[in-house]
C-alpha cells in the first residue's frame, strides 16, 4: 500500500492546507501517542492508498482534527466517512463502512457516465484493447463511425480494481465491457450487438435520423 504522512505544523494556513489535502483520501489513519498504535487498524484499510496523520506534532492540528471529524478518541481510521476505533466487535461498524463505500463509488460512477452520451468500461483502451471482447466492441463502434473522445469515452478497469468490483455489484453484471448510453446501463457486448442488429442502438445514439 502507498501511504503519506502529515508532519509538524502550527500555522493556521498550513493546517487548512492539510485538511484540503486530506479531502483526497478515503482512508485516514490518525494517532497521538505512538505510530504503532495504528497498526491494529491498518488491517481495516481496504484501499491501495491511505494517509497517516501524526497529531502529536501540533496541538492546534489535533484540536481542529477532533472538531472536524467529531472524534471520540485516538487512534482512529476514517474510512469513507466512517469512524473506526479499536473495538472488540467490529462487525457492525465495518458493515456501515461497506455501505458508505458502496454509496461513494456509485456516486463516482454516476458522475463519470455523464461525461459523454456513450460511456464504456473496458479492459485496456480503444487503441490498445486488452481482451477480445473489448476489441470487438471497438470494431462495432468503428462500424458506426463512433470516435473516442468525440462520441464516447471510456474507463480502463484494469487501472482501478475498486471500480472494477463496484461496477460488477452496481450493475449486477460480472463481465466487461459494460456499456452506458445516455447514463443508462444497457449491458455488455452481446446485448449491444443484438440492439445494433435491430437498429435500437442506432436510434438511441442518432435520434431523429431516419435512414438507419
Amino acid at each position: 500500500m502507498n501511504k503519506e504522512d502529515i508532519f509538524n505544523t502550527e500555522k493556521e494556513e498550513e493546517i487548512n492546507s492539510i485538511f484540503y489535502k486530506l479531502e483526497n483520501y478515503n482512508n485516514i489513519l490518525a494517532f497521538d501517542k505512538d505510530e504503532r498504535d495504528i497498526d491494529r487498524l491498518l488491517k481495516y484499510v481496504n484501499d491501495d492508498e491511505y494517509i497517516i496523520v501524526n497529531l502529536t506534532v501540533s496541538e492546534l492540528l489535533k484540536k481542529r482534527f477532533f472538531e472536524k471529524y467529531e472524534l471520540q478518541e485516538l487512534p482512529v481510521l476514517l474510512s469513507y466517512g466512517t469512524k473506526i476505533y479499536e473495538r472488540e466487535n467490529m462487525t457492525q461498524i465495518l458493515e456501515i463502512r461497506q455501505e458508505n463505500e458502496r454509496i461513494f463509488y456509485n456516486r463516482e460512477i454516476d458522475n463519470f457516465v455523464t461525461k459523454k452520451k456513450i460511456v464504456i468500461f473496458i479492459k485496456g483502451t480503444p487503441d490498445k484493447p486488452e481482451c477480445k471482447f473489448t476489441k470487438e466492441l471497438i470494431e462495432n463502434f468503428d462500424e458506426l463511425k463512433l470516435k473516442n473522445g468525440k462520441d464516447y469515452t471510456y474507463f480502463n478497469i484494469k487501472m482501478n480494481d475498486k471500480w472494477r468490483q463496484m461496477l460488477k455489484v452496481k450493475n449486477n453484471w460480472p463481465t466487461f465491457p459494460q456499456i452506458y448510453i445516455d447514463q443508462l446501463f444497457v449491458g455488455g457486448l452481446d446485448v449491444f450487438k443484438k440492439m445494433k442488429e435491430k437498429n435500437i442502438v442506432q436510434k438511441m445514439i442518432f435520434p431523429g435520423e431516419t435512414d438507419l
